[in-house]
């Protein structure tokens, strides 16, 4: 998705590389949503996830041959796993992650810029 820049380093690369009319203002505008992982219905973002995989993979056709079934039903596990039913440490408290994706966790902002692109 060539909208979504991943990263501060990424940001910079691409900036070096723009022509400047000299003498002319130019302005940067970034932004944050805030709470935007929590914010993030996780259901609706692993069931997109998975349709972008059977896509990516097969085709939007559900496996027939035993590897390829069991690759997509491991990929779809371990999305599940790595991102329902998380705790949390806050303050020396342990908490459940109730809702949204979980801030710090590998996949999250890939998920959140995919959820993003299709909505």
């Amino acid at each position: 998705m060539p909208s979504i820049i991943h990263g501060t380093k990424y940001l910079v690369i691409k900036l070096s590389k723009i022509q400047l009319i000299p003498n002319q203002k130019f302005y940067l505008i970034t932004s944050d949503v805030v709470a935007y992982y929590p914010s993030i219905p996780i259901e609706k973002c692993i069931d997109i996830t998975c349709e972008f995989y059977m896509e990516f993979y097969h085709n939007s056709i559900t496996p027939t041959n035993d590897s390829d079934l069991r690759k997509a039903e491991l990929f779809i596990k371990c999305l599940q796993i790595g991102n329902r039913e998380l705790i949390l440490q806050y303050d020396n408290k342990m908490y459940l992650q109730k809702c949204g994706l979980a801030m710090g966790i590998m996949d999250s902002p890939n998920l959140a810029n995919l959820l993003r692109h299709i909505l």
